[in-house]
């Protein structure tokens, strides 16, 4: 069992690091979404059927249709940012998760 909850984490957490590192906006919301996913899981694990449906209707249902919907929606063309900006991202992005 415990296994299964360590692999559920890194599933979890690397999905959320995809997401937050991601260079294309939309598998970024797909990847937000599958961490959500893991997230309900934590839930049913832990014995809170509840909060494991809020979870999958309120999140993965209703906010990344929203995000979804405001990229496609808003989607400009504009060109990538340059390599400095990424790797700038990537070292913020392991600042805030210390």
């Amino acid at each position: 069992m415990n296994a299964a909850l360590a692999l559920l984490a890194l599933a979890t957490l690397g999905s959320a690091a995809a997401a937050m590192m991601g260079r294309n906006l939309l598998r970024s919301i797909f990847m937000l979404a599958v961490s959500w996913a893991g997230v309900a899981a934590f839930y049913m694990w832990a014995d809170a059927q509840f909060l494991a449906f809020a979870q999958v209707l309120i999140y993965l249902g209703a906010i990344s249709m929203v995000a979804l919907f405001a990229v496609l929606l808003t989607r400009q063309s504009r060109e990538d940012p340059p390599p400095e900006a990424a790797r700038g991202r990537a070292v913020l992005a392991v600042l805030a998760a210390a």
